[in-house]
């Protein structure tokens, strides 16, 4: 590691430690997503607006996120990871309190809130990982905790569902404990990773979204890779906004099948970012690993757009499975365009864009999906929000062969 406060904590520990993190925070955050909806309903007088008011819900926790995400990470960059990894799971531990225990919506939606204070999380851990290792060994370490993290999103609605069985609230209880754990492991175990002499003092110019965003704007390779990490998330998210609907409408599935399924295919992502993203950007290289991700992701959604059957659908899961090859390399790029007084700031500013596509996402998907069904009902089309995913990702793929893998800080951020 490159501090001397780190003693005798090895490079191996603190990474089994930050993925130990990230995968308490997703089974915490999905635990209580899976029983909000049942809180919600039980608040509003009328039921009718049960969903207009989830969506409120979960709209304001990413705007939050948004704001946040490039404060905290730029105050990572000026005071240590540490300080603010700590503050995130505080909030965290804090948020899931007063969802379990809120007697009203205003509340409910306050613990929203401070949960949205927490999400810089994911983003201090990642800094975490750019610190801890050379421009070579990113792409690996970056998979994994991908993996980690998606893992622990497949598992929270498991949690979430059987302890939800006990009592509405119980997921929220749990979610904080969980929370409360991992700031005492960070607490107890974690060493800063950013010595003193590489941090960069705290400036509000650079602490909010359009600041933020102006270290991706300055710098073409930053701003290709943004635009292409944007790209991705959308396309990635109509799997969690589309799966569910689409194959029980159209191949009349359970919910517990499509579940099943759709678990599946999250399973199979984590394989794929443990045993091959590392392998693959080490042989071929990142940007090679990137256009063959966005490949298999364009034959997995055509496959799911056209497929007759639930059966032939099936089939299209593993190539959807290993578009989750691109996002760790494109992340191990952008960060050898940055100092390591700048890691937190970028990953704050990926962080936010995220949260962006996450809002947009079902929307747009949603919006083509219903035009289709209201406007067009032959079958054929109704898989048109995967055929446009599979559209985005060929943008993305353009995008990516003009994406250099070379490291280029020190020649002055070339193109």
């Amino acid at each position: 590691m490159r501090q001397a406060d780190a003693g005798q904590f090895s490079q191996q520990q603190a990474k089994r430690l930050i993925a130990a993190v990230l995968a308490l925070e997703a089974i915490a955050f999905t635990g209580g997503i899976t029983v909000a909806p049942l809180i919600i309903e039980g608040m509003v007088a009328d039921k009718a607006a049960t969903s207009a008011v989830l969506g409120a819900y979960l709209a304001i926790g990413a705007f939050v996120a948004f704001i946040a995400s490039p404060v905290l990470g730029s105050l990572s960059d000026a005071y240590g990871r540490r300080p603010v990894l700590i503050w995130s799971l505080v909030c965290a531990t804090a948020a899931n309190v007063i969802l379990a225990l809120a007697p009203t919506i205003s509340v409910f939606f306050f613990g929203r809130i401070i949960s949205g204070l927490a999400g810089a999380t994911m983003a201090t851990c990642y800094a975490y990982a750019s610190d801890i290792t050379q421009d070579d060994e990113r792409t690996g370490i970056f998979g994994f905790l991908g993996a980690v993290f998606g893992l622990g999103l497949i598992a929270g609605p498991a949690v979430g569902g059987i302890l939800g069985e006990w009592n509405d609230r119980t997921p929220f209880l749990a979610a904080a404990v969980l929370c409360a754990a991992s700031t005492t492991f960070v607490i107890a175990r974690l060493p800063e990773s950013l010595p003193p002499k590489l941090r960069t003092p705290f400036s509000w110019a650079n602490a909010n979204p359009a600041g933020s965003f102006a270290l991706l704007i300055r710098r073409p390779r930053l701003w290709r890779g943004s635009v292409l990490y944007f790209l991705m998330q959308n396309a990635t998210n109509v799997v969690l906004a589309m799966f569910v609907l689409y194959t029980t409408d159209r191949y009349g599935w359970s919910g517990l099948s499509a579940g099943l399924a759709m678990a599946a295919t999250g399973v199979l992502r984590a394989v794929v970012q443990v045993v091959l993203v590392e392998r693959l950007s080490t042989r071929s290289g990142d940007r090679a690993t990137i256009i063959l991700g966005l490949g298999f992701g364009v034959v997995g959604f055509s496959i799911w757009s056209f497929a007759p059957t639930g059966a032939f659908f099936l089939t299209g899961i593993p190539f959807v499975a290993l578009l989750s090859l691109s996002s760790p390399s494109v992340m191990s790029i952008m960060t050898r365009d940055v100092s390591p007084s700048e890691q937190g700031q970028l990953q704050g500013a990926l962080n936010a864009i995220s949260a962006v596509a996450g809002v947009t996402a079902p929307f747009l998907f949603g919006a083509i999906y219903a035009f289709v069904a209201a406007k067009h009902p032959p079958v054929a089309l109704q898989g048109a929000p995967f055929l446009m995913g599979a559209l985005v990702l060929l943008v993305a793929a353009g995008i990516a062969a003009y994406l250099s893998p070379r490291t280029q800080l020190a020649a002055g951020n070339a193109p």
